[in-house]
């Protein structure tokens, strides 16, 4: 497993230049926050949380279509790697990658408070850093969603471009998609268990910045029963369509 995700990290080095990655995010937080050196702006990182969100979509867009367009995965599966373990590794590098992305655009967000945002009093800081952590939770889990979702795509259609343009629409068009399941709910209860509907949950709980007592309230109205259990019936979607997309990567001829 070490040495596959070895080859990921050269792959994506030479391959999809991940360090240009690196540098946007750090960059952007740090011009950001000098142009916005506000609280609003430290809590969604500058905009470099958004530029490791659209590096990770690209990443698993590629990650797996490069193989065969290369003509790569022949030779890879030949050195007796099994797909499972080729699948594993391609998933845990792009998350892999996508937290050091985040961590980063953390890094400059700091550095950006320090040079141009200092005189945030600390009340408000006291108040900032919780939400920050509930931000990159709800982030993180957001990421690993649409990144299903577009692993699945890529592997269905073995088009690199109609995965990318799957989770720019994901990302951009949040408040039409949540418009659609909103509607969706009106006409049947039990539709308010849809992955789209709990994504929506989730990044509310992420830019919300409620403490979990408000968020259980919130959860009650919404689905009459505490946050865990959507967050739950979230990660099982979430185990679906990684097996699903496993599958078909497992049944792909090369």
């Amino acid at each position: 497993m070490l040495t596959l995700l070895k080859q990921e990290f050269l792959k994506s080095w030479k391959q999809n230049r991940i360090y240009i990655w690196l540098l946007i995010a750090f960059i952007v937080p740090i011009a950001m926050i000098k142009i916005n050196p506000t609280p609003v702006e430290l809590l969604s990182f500058g905009g470099g949380s958004a530029v490791a969100y659209i590096g990770a979509i690209v990443m698993s867009a590629l990650i797996f279509t490069q193989e065969f367009s290369f003509g790569t995965i022949r030779p890879l599966l030949s050195r007796s790697y099994s797909r499972g373990a080729v699948f594993l590794s391609k998933v845990i590098y792009y998350i892999a990658a996508y937290l050091v992305m985040l961590l980063v655009a953390f890094i400059a967000t700091m550095i950006g408070k320090l040079i141009f945002a200092n005189d945030i009093p600390a009340a408000t800081m006291k108040l900032v850093w919780p939400a920050m952590g509930t931000y990159v939770v709800s982030s993180i889990l957001d990421m690993a969603f649409v990144t299903a979702l577009v692993l699945l795509v890529s592997n269905i259609v073995k088009s690199s471009g109609a995965a990318i343009g799957l989770g720019v629409l994901m990302m951009v068009g949040t408040s039409v998609l949540g418009a659609l399941s909103s509607y969706l709910v009106s006409l049947w209860e039990p539709l308010k268990w849809n992955p789209l509907q709990l994504e929506q949950l989730i990044n509310y709980y992420g830019r919300s910045g409620a403490d979990l007592k408000t968020l259980n309230m919130i959860s009650q109205q919404a689905f009459k029963t505490d946050m865990w259990v959507p967050l739950l019936v979230f990660g099982l979607y979430l185990l679906v369509i990684y097996v699903i997309a496993y599958l078909i990567f497992k049944r792909r001829s090369v």
